[in-house]
């Protein structure tokens, strides 16, 4: 068994920047890590200040070589197949060694999960000339011909917003997307072009798409295709220790990053406040929240370790 500080579930941006703060305060931490970042798909990662453009490979190995230097930070190459304990005493089980490691917190940041459409052409191209963030990749398809894959109601307007990058936006509006009629007026504005159907196949030339084929014979042509698959926030040891889930699944989280469960935070794509925006995913926010995560965490623990020395 080992004992830690904080065990942190999830090695992306969030749980890495929750580290390093962790690791300058001189904290015992377990890194779990499995290395299936949600953006490893991507080549490159935008709208990260000072790091536009660099590959997410490159942001992993930068990280993990800063926090090389916090020897209280141990990286472990395996996920926490469960957990369980309290505030002060938890136990998360990794399936590997060490077995057990014993924490006085734990920090869930093992992000989310897109489930990508069952199409042919579309997990190929997921994160190159197929994404689902126009603020990650929208500039370097600019003024191209986009198509939107409308899987719900709220996809009209995620056409809309892609104006903004290109004139010619094509809503193509699937069985979920429900009624197109309320939207009509600001879509016809939007100069957004609606059609009805059913994606059977993303088209490709390489590594540029060239169309979206329809279940019925016809053909939209795109130069690159904007679509919000549904999202996976399945954490088992979320699960394990009980923590509150929002209506989309993330993990509700107060302000500073802590969930229902006392001692337990949660940090990235997989939290969320409830009054927060869903889907306000970005490289900038998890590390902001990683950030926030741990030094709240630090302060906690200070406090703790001063009272018990007042007791004694």
């Amino acid at each position: 068994m080992m004992d830690v500080d904080v065990t942190i579930v999830g090695a992306g941006p969030a749980g890495l920047s929750c580290a390093l703060t962790l690791g300058r305060a001189g904290r015992t931490v377990a890194l779990l890590d499995t290395g299936a970042g949600r953006n490893r798909f991507a080549e490159r990662s935008h709208g990260f200040l000072t790091r536009d453009g660099a590959a997410p490979a490159d942001l992993r190995i930068a990280a993990q070589t800063e926090l090389e230097q916090y020897k209280s930070v141990i990286r472990f190459d395996r996920p926490a197949v469960s957990a369980s304990g309290y505030r002060g005493a938890f136990m998360v089980d990794t399936g590997g060694v060490p077995t057990t490691i014993r924490s006085r917190r734990v920090v869930i940041a093992q992000g989310v999960k897109d489930r990508l459409l069952d199409i042919p052409g579309f997990a190929e191209n997921w994160g190159g000339t197929v994404f689902a963030c126009p603020y990650c990749h929208g500039w370097e398809v600019r003024n191209r011909k986009l198509v939107m894959l409308g899987l719900s109601p709220l996809d009209y307007f995620h056409a809309e917003l892609l104006t903004q990058w290109s004139p010619s936006v094509t809503l193509i509006a699937t069985s979920t997307a429900g009624d197109a009629s309320p939207h009509a007026d600001l879509l016809a504005r939007a100069g957004v072009e609606v059609v009805h159907g059913e994606p059977s196949r993303i088209a490709v030339n390489g590594k540029t798409c060239t169309a979206v084929d329809l279940a019925d014979g016809r053909s939209v042509p795109a130069e690159a295709v904007v679509v919000h698959p549904p999202i996976d926030y399945a954490s088992d040891v979320a699960d394990d220790l009980g923590c509150v889930r929002l209506d989309d699944g993330a993990i509700e989280v107060s302000e500073l990053g802590q969930t229902s469960v006392p001692g337990v935070s949660a940090a990235g794509d997989i939290a969320r406040r409830g009054a927060a925006p869903a889907g306000m995913h970005f490289i900038a926010r998890a590390v902001a929240d990683g950030l926030n995560v741990g030094a709240v965490l630090n302060q906690e623990l200070t406090f703790d370790d001063l009272h018990e020395k007042a007791l004694v």
